[in-house]
């Protein structure tokens, strides 16, 4: 009885850390309000429709609640389509940035085939937008929200003194 009762309080505090946004089944998209973040999982053979949809669901809710970090969890994705490799870094992307998009923890598979197309985006997404978007690698979630929230100090820190020395400037203009 005791461990039913611990049980049910753990599912419980389990449901109110992640919200669910969209459960599919290809992948979901959760909120976790921890980091906070959000979290797209994918559930093996994605096609390029869900992959599409759930993607740009992320800007939407990156935008609505004012959340750029993601954590990716790709550890059972299949590969994912040259064609939709193509749609992220071209069409997603710039998209994804203008709506607040700044870090990404990504989970890996251990396959190194697949792995490959997931470093491939991040490598050119880093270089394009010149390192405003920060990209990390881990094989398990708390690593993953661990450094994520480093990420968000950091770039609340960093919008802080930008904004610092806007205001500075323009009491330099007025003066």
């Amino acid at each position: 009885m005791q461990t039913e009762i611990i049980f049910h309080q753990f599912l419980k505090f389990m449901s109110a850390v992640f919200e669910t946004i969209i459960e599919e089944q290809e992948g979901s998209i959760k909120f976790n309000p921890n980091v906070p973040c959000l979290q797209i999982k994918w559930k093996g053979e994605v096609s390029s429709d869900c992959y599409r949809r759930l993607m740009d669901r992320l800007i939407i809710e990156m935008a609505e609640r004012k959340i750029g970090v993601i954590v990716n969890d790709d550890r059972k994705t299949k590969r994912i389509s040259k064609a939709d490799q193509k749609w992220a870094l071209e069409d997603w992307l710039p998209r994804a940035v203008k709506a607040g998009y700044y870090a990404i923890a990504i989970l890996q598979t251990p396959d190194f085939f697949k792995r490959v197309s997931a470093q491939a985006i991040a490598a050119i997404a880093e270089s394009y937008f010149e390192n405003q978007i920060r990209v990390r690698y881990f094989q398990t979630m708390p690593m993953a929200e661990k450094w994520l929230k480093v990420a968000v100090e950091n770039y609340e820190s960093r919008l802080k003194i930008s904004q610092e020395q806007n205001n500075d400037l323009e009491d330099e203009e007025q003066n």
